[in-house]
């Protein structure tokens, strides 16, 4: 059968399967290079080089900074200091989240730096009496401009930069073969005699991409982009009328109040390392001594302490009576105690 014919038909059925997700994307993916294999459209040498690409390692180290960032709670630091340098204006607002976004995008994937944002600028929008919708598209758009900055801002960015290096390489290899001078009289025949040669010689060759190579460029484009978001943009953004956070989220099954005993194990634990968190409870808010507060890392459970933690009531129920706690037994579900300049309520579609 011909190969055109055979690539056609694997191609047509794989966005299929994409489009009805009648399979996770990976195994897609995976199974459409092993039928290319076993048809003999590639080798495996060819079908298995990408694991050891380049673009592969930066793109999944970009997973791993992500995840320090996340877990070392850095953007949450980054977030409270956003809305509180923010003050009561929605337009200052909007230009310090667009900033800041979009500067973290510049070293972050932009759908992370995003996701992190909602909550804050939905919680600030609420108090300011502004419509969410009038901020978090500015935010996307922000995410994306950043992303333009630096070599790793976007995946496109280290897709391309990956095809200029093996251009660059093919180009090497050849000037090589063809008989190339060590120009710079260094002992060894590399990179930099092939660039040497080629500006002598006023030849356009592929070069590699620096990290900040493209950041004057970036920064143009990003600042462009603000400005217009500043000026034109937001006017022409819809203005929908907010709801009630319990309803909207549907979390009232979810949310919780409890009070820790006397006598209870998580007296004097840290918050996010306790029992508790590590029972994947969320606490949301602390009442000690009729002062409420968002608990940070260095934050500890005190004798009579009123949690609102979020959570299954079933699972709560289960832990009661080992943890030493009593669970009040109506929670009223008020915006004002749900969402803080440091508490973040977001929903998250996982596609």
């Amino acid at each position: 059968m011909d190969p055109i014919v055979i690539v056609l038909g694997l191609l047509v059925l794989a966005v299929a399967l994409f489009a009805t997700r009648a399979l996770p994307v990976d195994l897609v993916t995976i199974f459409l290079l092993l039928a290319l294999v076993l048809t003999g459209i590639l080798d495996t040498s060819q079908a298995f080089a990408g694991f050891s690409s380049q673009i592969i390692i930066i793109l999944g180290s970009i997973f791993v900074i992500n995840g320090a960032l996340l877990e070392g709670r850095v953007l949450d630091i980054v977030s409270t200091w956003l809305l509180r340098v923010a003050g009561g204006s929605t337009n200052k607002l909007l230009l310090t989240t667009m900033s800041v976004v979009s500067g973290l995008s510049g070293f972050m994937n932009n759908t992370a730096v995003t996701s992190l944002f909602i909550g804050p600028t939905m919680s600030v929008a609420r108090k300011l009496k502004t419509s969410p919708s009038k901020l978090l598209m500015p935010v996307c758009f922000a995410s994306i401009l950043g992303g333009t900055c630096t070599l790793i801002g976007t995946s496109t960015n280290v897709a391309v930069s990956g095809e200029i290096q093996r251009q660059h390489e093919a180009g090497l290899v050849e000037w090589i073969a063809k008989g190339g001078d060590d120009l710079n009289d260094d002992g060894e025949l590399d990179s930099l005699d092939y660039l040497l040669y080629a500006e002598t010689n006023k030849l356009k060759v592929y070069k590699p991409l620096g990290l900040f190579e493209i950041t004057p460029l970036g920064l143009l484009i990003m600042s462009v982009g603000i400005a217009y978001l500043m000026l034109i943009g937001r006017k022409l953004l819809p203005d929908y009328p907010d709801e009630s956070l319990a309803d909207d989220f549907n979390i009232r099954e979810y949310v919780s109040e409890i009070v820790v005993m006397s006598g209870s194990k998580l007296i004097g634990e840290l918050v996010f390392k306790s029992s508790l968190a590590q029972m994947d409870f969320q606490i949301i808010k602390i009442l000690r001594k009729k002062k409420s507060f968002v608990p940070n890392a260095r934050s500890k459970f005190e004798e009579n302490d009123v949690l609102l933690i979020s959570g299954r009531i079933d699972d709560l129920m289960a832990v009661k009576d080992a943890s030493g706690i009593e669970i009040k037994a109506e929670t009223k579900l008020e915006d004002d105690t749900l969402q803080t300049e440091e508490t973040k309520i977001a929903e998250l579609l996982i596609t």
